[in-house]
């Protein structure tokens, strides 16, 4: 077990019967910035871990993965050794031996950075579905993602925009080509252009709009 776990990335803990950490293994030496020493025979709520916010409901779901055998999965929040409050996901399962049930290890593993990207997402996904009209294309300029308002914009569904450009699509004719090569200079030389566009909707209808390219 001590071969497997000391120098895996994530935390390991065997505890015996009445929850005291009976083997740690580096990594928690590492979160905490404490000594194995100072850990070994502390139970989840022992002075050590004083400051933890969820110490108490880590301590509950471990007797209780001791007292029925059945494993449990919690999501806790612990310091760093910045003072950093961080989410980790914990797995409790028992350890038996011929006699029963002898005591419970305890896996942790840091998902703070996960749940970051997961907000992070969300967001991106709001704004995504802001009222401005988005469109995202590849580096050929085939529309890869529309957002619901420029559908409503345009007239065009999703489906039908996928695969297309948006000069296919919405070229209005009201520009020249030095409209477009301009823009495409910007495009090129400072990665962004802005202006006020000239665009034609499904059922024909020229209209203007602001328009941010990135």
């Amino acid at each position: 077990f001590r071969s497997l776990v000391e120098g895996a990335p994530d935390i390991s803990i065997r505890y015996d019967s009445d929850c005291r950490a009976v083997y740690v293994n580096q990594m928690l030496e590492v979160s905490t910035q404490l000594d194995r020493s100072m850990l070994l025979g502390q139970t989840p709520t022992g002075r050590v871990f004083e400051g933890d916010k969820d110490r108490e409901h880590y301590e509950a779901a471990l007797r209780q993965v001791i007292a029925s055998g059945e494993p449990q999965e919690i999501e806790i929040q612990v310091r760093s050794r910045q003072d950093e409050p961080r989410i980790h996901h914990v797995r409790m399962v028992t350890e038996r031996d011929e006699s029963g049930i002898v005591g419970a290890l305890a896996f942790g593993r840091d998902i703070t950075e996960i749940i970051r990207a997961e907000v992070e997402l969300r967001i991106a996904a709001i704004a995504f579905e802001s009222l401005e009209a988005i469109t995202i294309t590849d580096a050929e300029q085939r529309i890869i993602k529309v957002n619901r308002s420029f559908c409503r914009i345009t007239g065009y569904t999703a489906e039908e925009a996928l695969g297309k450009t948006p000069g296919q699509l919405l070229k209005s004719g009201r520009h020249d080509p030095m409209f477009y090569t301009e823009m495409w200079r910007c495009l090129t030389y400072e990665k962004h252009w802005q202006g006020e566009i000239w665009n034609r909707r499904k059922n024909g209808e020229i209209y203007p709009e602001w328009l941010n390219i990135t």
